[in-house]
């Protein structure tokens, strides 16, 4: 049986190596592995002779078979019984993703598939940004003045109005009735609950992104280091960020600790009277920034970077990929996902960032969530995820 297996004249060699290992009852393995004389010392452990044979010289996920496992795949070299939860993905069995069923939150299910769904957003126009104040208000915008309404059942458009820029690249608010949307040529609408209206941003240049820690209390940022704040009765000229880069992102944790990030590796803190630059240790640029608090905010941005700060300083963190980073978002300090470039959607569970299940190969520019559960993913040609 061996023999028919392996290609030319290799079983011999395989052959004699398995007989070197038996002896009359038990063989040593070395390393303290003592296995019993009908199997074979493979990559440390004990295995059958059988399950080894019928995948020396074939890839994993290929068939295979022996009499223990009639219906079998091989995975390093062994043959294991096929099906969900092997920790091998089999797409001749429809799965998308096979986690073992070990990982929580990594958006493969217990039946090997996405726990990600694609949802009919209405619209090509790719989407640069998407927040809400709950369940059912959701507001997701983008290219070509796109502005969508996610009211618990269905997305639907709104009509921004009249806009000199007709990219829209950031949304926040702090309730339904108190939205902001930033974008292009200094554009700046409002929501008051009912409709859109366009405010003097006091710029023609591009803004980014927008966030606050209250009505009161709302930051936007954006090219050659423009930064706005809004008091809860007027906009503030733009404030001096000491820094010409364009900053991509703003987040903060309160009012006195707010981080705003961009190009060339900036990061820029304030502390409630006065921004300064961080050292953050990279060149590359910045796209997003999100955190639980103080002491545990994570940047992220090109070429995979993934920086995370401890409330001291920043260091970078392995994120197993190359593609451009656009944005974080999490629930928690041990429940955070990054997305980007080529489809790429990562999770963080408080020791590791790896990938989730989902397969495209689509650009993803924000994410943001209302827990573990219920999160959402915007991206190209009106791609929504939830």
């Amino acid at each position: 049986m061996l023999r028919r297996e392996l290609p030319g004249g290799a079983w011999l060699p395989a052959l004699l190596l398995v007989l070197s290992c038996v002896e009359t009852a038990t063989h040593d393995c070395g390393g303290g592995l003592i296995c019993p004389v009908d199997t074979l010392c493979f990559r440390g452990s004990c295995v059958l002779l059988q399950q080894r044979a019928a995948c020396v010289g074939r890839m994993n996920v290929a068939a295979c078979s022996y009499s223990a496992v009639p219906d079998g795949v091989c995975r390093d070299g062994l043959c294991i019984p096929a099906g969900c939860g092997n920790g091998v993905v089999e797409p001749q069995r429809g799965e998308v993703c096979d986690d073992g069923n070990t990982r929580s939150y990594d958006g493969c299910s217990s039946d090997c598939t996405s726990q990600w769904s694609l949802v009919d957003s209405g619209t090509m126009n790719s989407l640069g940004s998407v927040w809400g104040s709950g369940p059912n208000d959701i507001f997701a915008v983008g290219y070509g003045r796109t502005i969508l309404h996610f009211d618990g059942t269905s997305w639907s458009p709104m009509s921004a109005g009249c806009t000199q820029g007709a990219l829209f690249r950031g949304v926040w608010g702090s309730g339904p009735s108190d939205v902001f949307i930033v974008g292009e040529a200094g554009t700046l609408l409002h929501f008051n609950g009912s409709t859109w209206v366009l405010l003097g941003s006091g710029t023609m240049l591009w803004l980014a992104a927008v966030w606050g820690s209250g009505p009161s209390d709302v930051f936007i940022v954006g090219e050659a280091g423009t930064l706005l704040h809004f008091n809860g009765s007027s906009w503030s000229p733009p404030m001096g960020s000491g820094t010409a880069p364009f900053l991509e992102a703003v987040w903060g944790s309160g009012p006195s600790d707010v981080f705003a990030v961009g190009a060339n590796g900036t990061i820029l803190h304030f502390n409630g009277s006065t921004w300064s630059p961080m050292a953050s240790g990279t060149t590359q640029i910045l796209w997003g920034v999100w955190g639980s608090g103080p002491s545990d905010v994570f940047t992220v941005g090109a070429n995979g970077t993934i920086l995370h700060f401890n409330g001291s300083t920043w260091s970078p963190m392995c994120s197993g990929t190359q593609a451009a980073l656009q944005a974080a978002w999490g629930s928690g300090p041990t429940d955070v996902f990054a997305v980007g470039g080529a489809g790429t959607i990562l999770h963080f569970d408080g020791s590791r960032w790896s990938p989730t299940a989902y397969a495209s190969t689509l650009s993803f520019a924000d994410v943001w969530g209302i827990g573990p559960t219920d999160v959402f993913v915007v991206g190209e040609r009106g791609t929504i995820l939830h």
